[in-house]
């Protein structure tokens, strides 16, 4: 059990695969693979950033205790979006 939340601490991929049950594209797996403080994402409509960046926020809460995570966006629909899956995500860990 340590050993696996050893390894999803660092690899953002095989957490989203394995504990959230998302399979994320070559260019998505980019996203969670890096160790970012603040990002940007310019994509196309329908590309999954909400799922991508959902994906990312509850695995750095999820590693990284009393960890921050803020999500901006410019319309309470998008940042909707963003809790729905961040949510979905966090009752496939069974919290």
């Amino acid at each position: 059990m340590i050993v696996d939340e050893i390894l999803y601490g660092v690899n953002g991929v095989a957490f989203a695969k394995e504990r959230l049950g998302f399979e994320p594209d070559e260019k998505q797996s980019l996203v969670l693979k890096r160790p970012i403080r603040r990002g940007l994402l310019n994509c196309s409509r329908q590309w999954g950033k909400s799922t991508v960046t959902a994906a990312k926020a509850v695995h750095r809460a999820y590693c990284r205790a009393g960890s921050l995570v803020v999500v901006v966006s410019p319309c309470a629909r998008q940042s909707g979006e963003f809790l729905r899956k961040a949510a979905g995500f966090v009752r496939r860990l069974g919290i």
